[in-house]
């Protein structure tokens, strides 16, 4: 891991060892397990996160991304759409992993219409235009997929799914291969 990452992860050592009930840095180490692939640490730290602020859109929403990397991202969606309602203005990262959940469970259709809401909150996140590029694959919308990946290229002309492969902290290689097959398509 880099250096920007391990120093956050250090400061949240820190912050934890001040406060061990802030529930945001709870919820943030559960983000440092899950990057680091520590899935059940990550998970216990998010539910966590959501015990100690059950009102906090953000806990909700590293829960519901931590589940979908761990193999579990059934169990995510009704945590990443209770996100969205407590969050009275959402980010396009929640509507990102929503989508990615539904599409690792098959609901295209589903993931295709969250992915849109991301990107119309922020028409160039690039992660949003990778998973709407995915689902569109998968359901064997190639037109639209080629249009969409080529979107996401002029966002970052370097963009590699190798790279991004050896990024996403996925438990099990099927998940993985599951969305880095239908970017290859």
């Amino acid at each position: 891991k880099g250096e920007s990452f391990k120093q956050a992860e250090s400061l949240a050592q820190k912050s934890l060892a001040l406060d061990n009930t802030n529930a945001l840095t709870v919820g943030e180490m559960g983000h440092i397990y899950l990057l680091k692939k520590q899935h059940e640490k990550a998970i216990a730290e998010c539910e966590r996160s959501i015990s100690l602020a059950p009102n906090v859109a953000m806990n909700y929403q590293v829960l519901g991304a931590t589940l979908r990397f761990s193999g579990r991202a059934a169990e995510g969606i009704p945590l990443l759409e209770k996100a969205i309602r407590l969050e009275p203005y959402p980010p396009a990262s929640f509507y990102y992993q929503l989508g990615m959940a539904y599409n690792l469970t098959g609901q295209y259709d589903e993931a295709i219409a969250a992915l849109k809401k991301a990107l119309k909150r922020t028409p160039d996140h690039l992660l949003s235009l990778i998973g709407l590029t995915v689902a569109y694959s998968l359901a064997d919308r190639m037109e639209e997929a080629r249009t969409t990946a080529d979107e996401l290229l002029k966002v970052n002309p370097k963009f590699s799914v190798a790279h991004l492969e050896k990024k996403a902290p996925y438990k099990h290689k099927a998940d993985l291969e599951h969305s880095m097959g239908a970017l290859r398509k």
